[in-house]
């Protein structure tokens, strides 16, 4: 008997565990919705739903429908990682980077913000504004845990000391064959040139 009771609720608990609620078909539904995971901190992977938010926004949180139709917003404190279509986000504790290019020893990554600057009208009133869009970039070796921007300006000096182990890739930095725009090239160059 007590046998029979165990695999019933083991049963039940797995069958209502894999099984998606009402309120989770109800998300899905909603084109607002995608397919998509989140990774925990403790490196556990969970399947539900993302919303797919304002671009800039998709870096300072995410919005995520677990199977059982918990809906919830999470910070880049609470998970390490979260996908969704093609796009797949790492965390640093403080903010979210897209990856661009993944490698083996080094990937890129990209980082929107916006900032909103405001017009003023009569008597000190708002009389509307603009954002403007800032992309930053950034590359982040394997063994690191930081992350190293991809200044415009200072773009010569610090990759010449950031990849100071691969010759062939500092002299292309240094020699000017390699810019800012050719993040792609560079993380090819370390993941397959560089020994």
């Amino acid at each position: 008997m007590r046998i029979s009771i165990v695999i019933s609720v083991l049963f039940s608990f797995t069958f209502g565990y894999t099984q998606d609620s009402k309120k989770y078909l109800k998300y899905q539904s909603n084109y607002n919705y995608s397919e998509g995971y989140i990774v925990d901190n403790n490196g556990l992977k969970i399947n539900g739903l993302i919303k797919d938010n304002n671009e800039a926004s998709q870096y300072i949180k995410v919005v995520f429908v677990r199977k059982d139709g918990q809906k919830k917003t999470l910070r880049p404190s609470d998970v390490s990682e979260y996908g969704f279509f093609r796009s797949k986000f790492v965390s640093d504790k403080k903010q979210f980077y897209e990856i661009v290019n993944e490698g083996t020893r080094i990937s890129s990554y990209k980082v929107l913000t916006y900032s909103f600057v405001p017009i003023a009208g009569q008597n000190g009133i708002s009389a509307g504004g603009s954002s403007n869009e800032t992309k930053s970039y950034y590359l982040k070796k394997s063994n690191e845990s930081k992350f190293q921007l991809v200044s415009k300006k200072k773009f010569k000096e610090d990759l010449t000391n950031y990849f100071s182990e691969c010759e062939l890739l500092k002299l292309k930095i240094q020699n000017g064959e390699l810019a800012d725009k050719d993040l792609e090239k560079i993380v090819y160059i370390y993941n397959w040139e560089c020994k």
